[in-house]
């Protein structure tokens, strides 16, 4: 998942980033218009926006790619909002080719799920862009282990140190993971 990211102990476990499968319940088909709908509705905002007299409004399903809320920038820090900044302005093939684009999908992932841990200010985390243009949150439970989750536009894949769990969960049962998440921040 952290691809060359050697500061975390946990590089190793998280190098092949596509190793896990969407959950064989869902379909392909309606994630991939799912997706090329996404990217279709941030184009249209952004070409709005180029029009003189036009106010900017920002997607409602989405986030913006140049900005993130308030409460993430609260909970990723200064250090996050600053490494986000950068993430954006990524062209494709970046890290030798082999990276992609910072994904919207991911960015709307990342929203939703710190929407409900607020809890998670209290804690250093990192954030990373991934070579498949995710994000991806790494921090220290306090227990001590690592917690790193990747964001995907319709799952999120993490591991947890401390539960001695590396799993996927599709974007519907995001809660559940929260929960967990939340347990290791008691």
């Amino acid at each position: 998942m952290f691809g060359n990211v050697q500061q975390l102990s946990t590089a190793n476990f998280w190098g092949n980033a596509g190793s896990f499968l969407p959950p064989s319940s869902q379909s392909s088909e309606p994630l991939l218009e799912r997706q090329r709908q996404e990217s279709i509705d941030i184009e249209a905002v952004q070409k709005r926006a180029e029009k003189p007299g036009h106010n900017r409004q920002r997607p409602t399903r989405q986030h913006s790619l140049t900005r993130l809320s308030e409460q993430v920038i609260n909970i990723i820090g200064e250090n996050g909002q600053r490494r986000f900044q950068e993430f954006i302005k990524y062209p494709d093939g970046w890290a030798g080719g082999q990276g992609k684009p910072l994904s919207a999908g991911s960015v709307n992932t990342l929203e939703q799920f710190l929407r409900h841990l607020p809890e998670l200010a209290a804690y250093r985390s990192s954030l990373f862009l991934g070579y498949e243009g995710n994000l991806q949150l790494s921090w220290k439970d306090v227990r001590g282990g690592d917690v790193e989750i990747e964001f995907f536009p319709n799952r999120l894949e993490y591991f947890a140190e401390s539960l001695n769990e590396e799993k996927s969960v599709s974007d519907e049962r995001m809660l559940d993971l929260v929960v967990k998440i939340k347990s290791l921040c008691a």
